[in-house]
């Protein structure tokens, strides 16, 4: 939380923000570092996790799924606790799972529809997303296919070529940024070869490319390279 608050000072000045909004899943660590880093935050716990520990919940009972969730969108918060209190007297084969969701309602109870209640308000806010559905397009798709593994810092690396690209940062960073594969500086040692120094026959000398003996060898732009330079 402290990483996060230094970013988002220094690229979106979140200390003069009016209002900052926090989703989290209902870890006590995120509302907490919301408190303590984000004194003008609001906290929204997540839909997707609320409506995932509902259903595993009450997988049996489909009718007061919908009453739950109907409850919550209204914001009764007392008269949910007192219905799931009733199910869990009526069901005690089932009273562990539905103290847990009892608990993680009230512990999260101003997380509970927090975008809703302020759109009533007048203020346009939107929707915070699903970070689950983010981390599986972005880091889940790319890394977990079948026979893969990543050492930690190759892993960290890829996130961020992902990270660049899905927030259309990918063509101003290539400016500022090193080469991250190095093929920049193998170029450059081409590019800037005089062939004519010190010869009149260019073919006196013997020039070559490390990376087409590298270990990239099925690497897309060693590829190229080969095609670039008639390499059959």
């Amino acid at each position: 939380m402290s990483n996060l608050a230094i970013l988002g000072e220094k690229r979106f000045q979140l200390s003069q923000a009016e209002l900052v909004l926090i989703g989290g899943d209902g870890a006590s660590w995120i509302k907490e570092g919301a408190k303590n880093y984000f004194p003008n935050s609001i906290y929204q716990l997540c839909k997707f996790h609320l409506e995932r520990k509902l259903k595993q919940t009450l997988p049996y009972h489909r009718k007061m799924q919908k009453e739950i969730r109907n409850l919550l969108k209204e914001g009764e918060i007392d008269k949910t606790l007192k219905e799931l209190g009733r199910e869990r007297s009526l069901k005690p084969e089932h009273k562990k799972n539905i103290e847990g969701l009892m608990h993680y309602i009230y512990y999260n109870q101003e997380g509970v529809n927090a975008v809703d209640r302020l759109r009533e308000q007048g203020i346009p806010v939107e929707d915070l997303g699903a970070v689950e559905g983010n981390i599986d397009k972005t880091l889940a798709n790319r890394f977990k296919k079948r026979g893969m593994r990543w050492s930690i810092q190759g892993a960290l690396s890829l996130a961020k070529v992902g990270q660049m690209i899905v927030n259309n940062e990918w063509d101003s960073w290539w400016p500022i940024k090193a080469d991250p594969i190095g093929l920049k500086s193998e170029l450059e040692k081409v590019v800037s070869l005089d062939f004519n120094k010190g010869s009149n026959d260019k073919y006196d000398h013997t020039y070559f490319l490390p990376v087409l003996s590298g270990p990239h060898q099925d690497r897309p732009w060693v590829k190229s390279l080969k095609r670039l330079v008639s390499i059959n």
